[in-house]
């Protein structure tokens, strides 16, 4: 059985030693707070991607939205409440929580699967915003069944458009046709695959479109991603 999951998609631009934080594992939220309304307020969501790019310079890192809280109609003192609750995960400098202090909105983002990425999407121009809210990304799912493990095959889930360039986790890149009558990716290499992933019916395989006739490829397994 297929899936199709649809997630966003957030650019959040920051000064490169709050990224080398967030890669270190020392800051584990990331917080905006604006005098108005503006994103992330209300557009960010538990499971959305975000994508970290430092400040006129390069992307640095990624990770997924954990928890999000919003708060909204703040006070000055409100605010310093925020600052008490959240100064250690947000390393937030005195002079940050200090030009904070008349904002009316705020968003808190916890944190996970971060890691460190020199790759992120295309943006428009800044126009000094330090967030982006991107179009969705589609992701095509399929879980192994025991039949696929037992036999080393992968389907391709409805709506992948074959004949296509699959791109491994490992960067090997193959062309996936089908076979005959059936939705089974050829490829003879997927023996080897499914085998070093040590993969179980269940885990399943991701299809993320990459442009047109080409789709990232990546295994999830019960505990997480799979490592190439």
């Amino acid at each position: 059985m297929s899936i199709l999951r649809i997630m966003a998609r957030h650019v959040a631009i920051l000064l490169r030693p709050y990224i080398r934080l967030i890669l270190n594992g020392v800051k584990t939220v990331e917080s905006r707070l604006t005098i108005t309304r503006r994103a992330p307020f209300g557009e960010v969501a538990v499971g959305d991607v975000i994508h970290f790019k430092a400040s006129s310079g390069p992307y640095m890192a990624q990770a997924v939205a954990d928890a999000v809280r919003f708060e909204e109609n703040l006070t000055p003192a409100k605010v310093d409440a925020l600052r008490k609750r959240y100064d250690r995960q947000v390393c937030g400098q005195p002079e940050y929580w200090q030009a904070k202090r008349m904002a009316k909105y705020a968003t808190f983002i916890k944190l996970r699967d971060v890691k460190a990425t020199a790759e992120g999407p295309a943006l428009p121009p800044s126009q000094g915003l330090a967030w982006f809210v991107l179009p969705e990304l589609i992701e095509y799912r399929t879980a192994l069944s025991a039949g696929a493990v037992r036999n080393r095959y992968v389907m391709a889930p409805e709506g992948v458009q074959t004949p296509a360039t699959l791109v491994l986790p490992d960067g090997t890149e193959i062309i996936g046709e089908l076979a005959k009558g059936s939705r089974r990716l050829k490829w003879r290499g997927w023996l080897k695959w499914l085998r070093d992933q040590q993969l179980i019916p269940g885990d399943q395989v991701v299809f993320t479109p990459a442009g047109p006739g080409r789709y990232n490829i990546r295994f999830v397994t019960g505990t997480g991603e799979a490592s190439s």
